[in-house]
């Protein structure tokens, strides 16, 4: 096939990428190598991004009188901040635009595009005519990160993660219900196994596991205060586990989202100062974890990993709405301590008090068909944007009408046959050799698409401008499309003088 992807090496990618390779004549180039190859030390159009920005008086109107006083700071913190994130991400993204335009990308694979420069990367995308895929990871929430998807295509879990994106304003068309691929190997394993992990994670054999995973709060409305919520959820954590029988039978896993590296600290005194038997991870996979464990504390998309190994859980409420807060959840949902309580007991004792059925039709909902085939969807998702980009990308030619005027009607001859020579519905043409328009005003009549001339001739230009979209004016042997922000393949038609 020998289409080639550039793809975000993200290790929830990686099992779609191995899926692809094992079957397909595919090249890969991997996003952190393409930024390193074209990414130079300085950029381009420097003096724009050095102009300073002043407000003026109005727009402070409505602020108090103390903002007011400091608005010479406000000013001076804008435009430091302005030339910060210029220096951080304007590198990158000319980095991206030249690489798309030298390298022949069929497709676009992202594990998100709500960062700057992934966003980026997919008008980048739209502007070169390369199609981009993103791959959803864990449970959207009703968070600033997750919504619009300005990628062409999102492949999400199950029908509820669908209608969250809809409900945010994204098109059907765009939305394909695939599954996780990250979760096909969550599945419960056998009790040898079991033994083994146990004692590579060092927890002791004899006593029951408990893990917790802490939500990874992001801040947002509590600045001023950025661990109220952890010390909150800890402590109804805590209160469960100190009120059991068997206190001292219990060992706590705590795992922790990589994104909460910096409060091990915050986790590891607090644990010794209640003086709990317990271990923390950050970067371990959170499979193995899951397995071992007698029950689960959640409020994320671990919960759904949790019941695919099968193993009892407890969904700490989150404030963000989720799909944790739908009807007929199959786990316990808890808000306080009485509660935590109560449950931890029950199910330390009993176990979990859900159907097997009830649980496969709530991840059916979540997740998709929880077959352990996700990888296999997403990948063919993938491959057919990339097959049906490259066959969109070849561009077909026909021969302008200027080849067969004589020299005084070169200017503005127009053959009224051509249009009907274009199938299909072309969104962009190209003509090298425009002459004065009049041609590509007729197609752009017949056809209604975006019309591009190139033309040596500088007075031929001027009239070429006032009927086309876009006039380069230049030689043909010497003119680089990109230097204009254009890729010639990104044209479904190209007319030849």
């Amino acid at each position: 096939m020998g289409y080639k992807i550039l793809i975000d090496p993200y290790h929830l990618l990686s099992p779609v990428q191995e899926w692809m390779l094992r079957k397909n004549d595919l090249d890969f180039l991997n996003l952190n190598q393409a930024l390193a190859r074209y990414k130079s030390a300085g950029w381009k159009n420097s003096h724009e991004i050095s102009q300073y920005i002043a407000f003026p008086e109005r727009i402070f109107s409505g602020f108090p009188l103390w903002f007011k006083k400091h608005a010479d700071l406000f000013e001076k913190i804008v435009n430091e901040s302005k030339v910060k994130q210029s220096r951080q991400y304007i590198p990158s993204i000319q980095a991206l635009d030249q690489c798309l335009q030298d390298e022949n990308v069929s497709l676009i694979l992202l594990w998100n595009d709500h960062t700057a420069w992934t966003k980026a990367l997919t008008y980048l995308g739209r502007k070169h005519d390369v199609p981009s895929l993103v791959v959803s990871h864990g449970i959207p929430g009703q968070i600033p990160v997750h919504g619009k998807v300005w990628a062409d295509k999102i492949a999400v879990f199950g029908d509820s993660s669908r209608q969250f994106y809809l409900s945010n304003g994204n098109s059907e068309e765009k939305i394909v219900i695939t599954g996780n691929p990250h979760w096909d190997s969550f599945k419960p394993c056998s009790n040898e196994k079991l033994h083994k992990i146990k004692k590579e994670l060092q927890l002791p054999s004899h006593k029951k596991t408990i893990m917790y995973a802490p939500t990874w709060y992001h801040n947002f409305g509590n600045a001023d205060n950025p661990e109220q919520y952890l010390i909150r959820d800890l402590k109804i954590v805590l209160a469960g586990i100190k009120n059991l029988s068997a206190y001292d039978n219990i060992e706590l896993v705590v795992k922790l989202h990589p994104g909460q590296k910096e409060k091990w600290g915050f986790y590891d005194k607090a644990l010794r100062e209640e003086a709990i038997s317990f271990k923390l991870f950050t970067n371990k996979s959170p499979l193995q974890l899951i397995q071992v464990s007698d029950v689960v504390i959640c409020s994320g998309s671990m919960a759904v990993e949790a019941m695919l190994v099968g193993i009892p859980l407890i969904h700490l409420f989150n404030p963000e709405p989720n799909f944790a807060t739908s009807d007929m959840a199959p786990f316990d949902i808890v808000f306080y301590e009485d509660e935590m309580i109560e449950a931890l007991d029950r199910i330390l004792k009993e176990g979990s008090e859900y159907l097997d059925g009830e649980i496969k039709s709530f991840l059916h909902r979540v997740n998709g068909r929880c077959d352990g085939k996700a990888t296999e969807r997403v990948a063919n998702l993938a491959l057919q944007m990339a097959r049906e980009s490259k066959s969109k990308r070849h561009m077909k030619e026909f021969v302008s009408p200027v080849s067969y005027s004589k020299h005084e009607t070169y200017f503005s001859n127009i053959r009224q046959d051509i249009p009907a020579m274009i199938t299909g519905k072309p969104q962009r043409i190209l003509e090298v050799g425009c002459a004065e328009g009049g041609m590509g005003q007729l197609i752009k009549k017949e056809i209604g698409c975006e019309y591009v001339g190139l033309e040596i001739k500088k007075e031929a230009c001027l009239e070429a401008q006032k009927r086309l979209d876009l006039v380069i004016h230049g030689d043909v042997e010497k003119t680089k499309l990109n230097e204009f922000g254009l890729a010639e393949r990104s044209f479904d038609y190209r007319a030849c003088a």
